[in-house]
This record gives C-alpha cells, sequence and structure tokens, in this order.
C-alpha cells in the first residue's frame, strides 16, 4: 500500500486541511477521493511528492492539518 495525499481548493468547506489516503495505487486513491468528497478537492501527491528535500512537508509549507473522520 503507497500512502497519498490529498488537498483541497481555497472555496472548499475543507480550505487548509489534507486527506492522507492507503491505496495501492494512484487510480485506487482518487476512486476512494471521489468517493468521500466528490470533486471537492484539488490536488493529489504520492508520498514522494508530499515531502520537500528539506525534510519539510506540503502541510508545514501550506500550514494544512489533517482531516480525519470526515
Amino acid at each position: 500500500m503507497e500512502r497519498f495525499y490529498f488537498t483541497f481548493g481555497v472555496e472548499s468547506k475543507y480550505a487548509k486541511k489534507f486527506v492522507v489516503i492507503n491505496a495501492e495505487d494512484a487510480e485506487e486513491a482518487e476512486a476512494e477521493m471521489t468517493a468521500r468528497f466528490g470533486t471537492d478537492w484539488e490536488f493529489q501527491y504520492t508520498e514522494g511528492e508530499w515531502e520537500n528535500e528539506d525534510g519539510s512537508t506540503i502541510d508545514d509549507d501550506w500550514n494544512l492539518t489533517e482531516l480525519i473522520d470526515e
């Protein structure tokens, strides 16, 4: 299983939040995200894309918090 990260747009009720989905591949992760949130999300990242070279992460960069149990 791989970890995939999803963010929401500034107009979303979930703005400034992100969701982590564990899935076999990007397509499975996207399908789960769409089943849960419809099209009310903005970007999908792999774990490698989520982490910056300096060890920080996108949530650090943008001051995002993880959306849990939605």
